[in-house]
């Protein structure tokens, strides 16, 4: 197993991840990455707040980037699972 660090990147800065994961692959901390966004992206959507994230980055050991999952990323991506993408962004009418 490797261990992965996922620092948010957001309009006001990075949050630092001091902790880490342990994954199989860098493709697995990849899909970890990419749920997260997503993730923090429906949950700022839900409660009507501008998505201030920018992107999670998946850094090393040593603190270096390996790689960073964007919002563009998530948004042009067809690697959500099918009940996500299905359920996870539902029009809302606005109240008469």
């Amino acid at each position: 197993m490797l261990r992965f660090f996922f620092n948010v990147r957001s309009v006001h800065g990075v949050a630092e991840d001091y902790e880490g994961e342990d994954f199989p692959s860098l493709a697995a901390a990849q899909a970890n990455a990419t749920r997260y966004i997503s993730d923090l992206m429906i949950e700022q959507i839900m409660k009507r707040q501008p998505i201030d994230i920018q992107a999670v980055e998946i850094c090393d050991d040593d603190g270096k980037l390996i790689r960073s999952v964007t919002v563009i990323d998530v948004l042009t991506s067809a690697s959500l699972p099918v009940e996500r993408q299905a359920t996870s962004l539902q029009l809302v009418q606005p109240a008469a």
